[in-house]
């Protein structure tokens, strides 16, 4: 037995079907790899195809949200427009009755002979150099748009352009005028007029309210001093005051009211406000 030839193994009749399958195996498993690889680039389609419309979405979404920012600067703009048009306005009538007072008082003081005759009427126009008006910018909309980079939002240039120039007239134009030049003024007027008159009229005549109302008379003598010097001073600074308030008043009208109703018209008319 440990002789016996090795008996050589004929093919069965089934040898040429299992070739034929393995070749036919090899050949389904290179169709399911071309199909694996357009798989891979559909997926990669469809995927890049998903973060592109991703994309386009929260693009879109981000312009939606701007707008929403844009169009409420501009309502809050609009209603400090308002707010500074009523200020502006306030301003040109407070400072005209205050003109309007100095020139009044002005001749009654030259007339250095008459004052005591006079005081009642004096008093009563000097009490208005204590009237108090101060223009108050609201710019709390610009101010935000400047300084968190927001000014971007406002897409319309021209209206861009005429916020920058709207804030350059008030700033320039009224605010530094009013703190460097009316105001100062005032004060120096008023250090004059402290060694002339009582202060006790005008703080009877202001515990009434501001009005027109008849000043009392301190007990004699009315003034503090006549001294012809003293009150050609006062009357010089009378009229450096009422130059500076004159050249203030038409700024507020001429410039700074000016710029503001045509921001505002420009505004409703450009965003479509009522």
């Amino acid at each position: 037995m440990a002789n016996e030839p090795a008996v050589e193994q004929t093919p069965t009749p089934n040898s040429k079907h299992q070739t034929s399958e393995t070749m036919e195996v090899h050949h389904h498993g290179h169709v399911h790899h071309q199909k694996k690889w357009k798989e891979y680039l559909f997926q990669f389609l469809m995927l890049f195809f998903a973060v592109f419309c991703g994309f386009l979405a929260e693009n879109q979404r981000e312009h939606y949200i701007e707008h929403l920012r844009e169009n409420q600067f501009i309502k809050t703009l609009v209603e400090d427009i308002h707010n500074d048009t009523a200020g502006l306005n306030g301003a040109i009538t407070a400072f005209t009755l205050i003109n309007r007072h100095i020139d009044s008082l002005i001749p009654l003081l030259e007339d250095n002979n008459d004052l005591d005759k006079n005081a009642k009427e004096i008093y009563q126009h000097a009490v208005w150099l204590h009237y108090y008006h101060k223009v108050t910018y609201f710019d709390r909309t610009i101010e935000q748009l400047k300084s968190s980079g927001n000014f971007r939002l406002i897409k319309n240039k021209s209206v861009s352009r005429n916020i920058m120039e709207y804030d350059g007239a008030m700033r320039d134009n009224v605010i530094d005028m009013q703190d460097n030049y009316v105001f100062l003024n005032k004060e120096k007027m008023l250090d004059l007029s402290n060694g002339i008159f009582r202060t006790s009229v005008v703080k009877k005549w202001l515990a009434k309210g501001w009005g027109n109302h008849e000043t009392e008379l301190p007990t004699a003598p009315y003034f503090l001093t006549t001294e012809k010097a003293t009150i050609d001073r006062f009357i010089n600074q009378l009229y450096q005051y009422s130059l500076v308030n004159t050249w203030f008043i038409e700024s507020l009208k001429n410039w700074a009211t000016i710029k503001a109703v045509q921001l505002d018209i420009l505004i409703k008319k450009e965003y479509h406000l009522k």
